[in-house]
Protein backbone atom coordinates (compact mmCIF):
# COMPACT_ATOMS: atom_id res chain seq x y z
CA UNK A 1 0.00 0.00 0.00
CA UNK A 2 1.48 3.39 -0.93
CA UNK A 3 1.88 6.04 1.73
CA UNK A 4 -0.97 8.57 1.71
CA UNK A 5 -0.69 12.23 2.73
CA UNK A 6 -3.10 15.12 2.90
CA UNK A 7 -2.33 18.48 1.27
CA UNK A 8 -0.88 19.95 4.48
CA UNK A 9 1.67 17.09 4.63
CA UNK A 10 0.06 15.13 7.44
CA UNK A 11 -0.28 11.39 7.06
CA UNK A 12 -3.77 10.23 6.05
CA UNK A 13 -5.66 7.98 8.44
CA UNK A 14 -5.31 4.22 7.89
CA UNK A 15 -8.97 3.97 6.86
CA UNK A 16 -8.77 6.98 4.47
CA UNK A 17 -10.62 6.48 1.20
CA UNK A 18 -9.90 8.62 -1.84
CA UNK A 19 -13.08 9.84 -3.54
CA UNK A 20 -13.87 9.98 -7.24
CA UNK A 21 -13.05 13.36 -8.73
CA UNK A 22 -10.25 14.13 -6.25
CA UNK A 23 -7.00 15.58 -7.53
CA UNK A 24 -3.80 13.94 -6.35
CA UNK A 25 -0.05 13.87 -6.91
CA UNK A 26 1.48 10.41 -7.16
CA UNK A 27 5.09 9.46 -6.54
CA UNK A 28 6.01 6.38 -8.54
CA UNK A 29 9.06 4.19 -8.75
CA UNK A 30 10.02 3.05 -12.21
CA UNK A 31 11.30 -0.50 -11.97
CA UNK A 32 12.87 -2.06 -15.06
CA UNK A 33 12.75 -5.86 -15.17
CA UNK A 34 14.21 -8.69 -17.19
CA UNK A 35 12.91 -12.23 -16.87
CA UNK A 36 13.04 -15.28 -19.14
CA UNK A 37 14.43 -13.29 -22.05
CA UNK A 38 11.77 -10.60 -21.83
CA UNK A 39 12.19 -7.06 -20.58
CA UNK A 40 9.79 -4.38 -19.42
CA UNK A 41 9.11 -1.55 -17.02
CA UNK A 42 6.69 -1.57 -14.11
CA UNK A 43 5.36 1.49 -12.32
CA UNK A 44 5.02 1.10 -8.57
CA UNK A 45 3.12 3.74 -6.59
CA UNK A 46 5.16 4.83 -3.58
CA UNK A 47 3.09 7.71 -2.25
CA UNK A 48 -0.07 9.74 -2.83
CA UNK A 49 -0.66 13.33 -1.79
CA UNK A 50 -4.22 14.68 -1.95
CA UNK A 51 -4.30 18.10 -3.60
CA UNK A 52 -8.07 18.56 -3.75
CA UNK A 53 -10.37 16.06 -2.01
CA UNK A 54 -13.75 15.80 -3.72
CA UNK A 55 -16.86 15.37 -1.63
CA UNK A 56 -18.16 11.81 -1.40
CA UNK A 57 -21.30 11.21 -3.44
CA UNK A 58 -23.27 8.09 -2.65
CA UNK A 59 -24.81 6.51 -5.73
CA UNK A 60 -28.02 4.50 -5.41
CA UNK A 61 -27.29 0.76 -5.15
CA UNK A 62 -29.28 -0.05 -8.30
CA UNK A 63 -27.11 2.24 -10.46
CA UNK A 64 -23.81 0.59 -9.66
CA UNK A 65 -23.76 -1.03 -13.09
CA UNK A 66 -26.71 0.88 -14.55
CA UNK A 67 -24.58 2.60 -17.19
CA UNK A 68 -23.48 -0.74 -18.64
CA UNK A 69 -25.41 -2.34 -21.46
CA UNK A 70 -25.33 -6.10 -21.81
CA UNK A 71 -23.24 -7.21 -24.81
CA UNK A 72 -22.13 -3.61 -25.36
CA UNK A 73 -18.58 -3.19 -26.59
CA UNK A 74 -16.51 0.01 -26.59
CA UNK A 75 -15.00 -1.31 -29.85
CA UNK A 76 -18.35 -1.82 -31.61
CA UNK A 77 -17.59 0.95 -34.10
CA UNK A 78 -14.42 -0.91 -35.15
CA UNK A 79 -16.23 -4.13 -36.02
CA UNK A 80 -16.24 -5.14 -39.70
CA UNK A 81 -19.22 -3.61 -41.47
CA UNK A 82 -19.94 -1.15 -38.65
CA UNK A 83 -20.78 2.41 -39.58
CA UNK A 84 -17.85 4.73 -39.15
CA UNK A 85 -18.16 7.63 -36.67
CA UNK A 86 -19.22 10.89 -38.31
CA UNK A 87 -16.50 12.99 -36.71
CA UNK A 88 -12.90 11.89 -36.57
CA UNK A 89 -11.65 12.65 -33.03
CA UNK A 90 -8.16 13.33 -34.41
CA UNK A 91 -9.29 15.81 -37.07
CA UNK A 92 -7.98 13.70 -39.95
CA UNK A 93 -9.58 14.14 -43.38
CA UNK A 94 -11.94 11.43 -44.57
CA UNK A 95 -10.37 8.80 -46.85
CA UNK A 96 -12.50 7.67 -49.80
CA UNK A 97 -13.51 3.99 -49.53
CA UNK A 98 -11.71 3.06 -52.77
CA UNK A 99 -8.46 4.57 -51.48
CA UNK A 100 -8.85 3.07 -48.01
CA UNK A 101 -8.90 -0.46 -49.46
CA UNK A 102 -5.96 0.08 -51.84
CA UNK A 103 -3.15 -2.00 -50.33
CA UNK A 104 -1.12 -2.51 -53.52
CA UNK A 105 1.89 -0.56 -52.29
CA UNK A 106 4.55 -2.50 -54.26
CA UNK A 107 6.77 -3.03 -51.22
CA UNK A 108 8.83 -6.19 -51.83
CA UNK A 109 8.86 -8.72 -49.04
CA UNK A 110 11.59 -11.26 -49.47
Amino acid sequence: KPRQFMQDGTKAADDFQLTTGSKIHVMIRIAPWSYAGKVGVSLRPEGVMVVDLAERKDAPADTMFGDLVQNDSPFADLAPGAAKPADDPFGLPAVPAAQANDFDDEIPFG
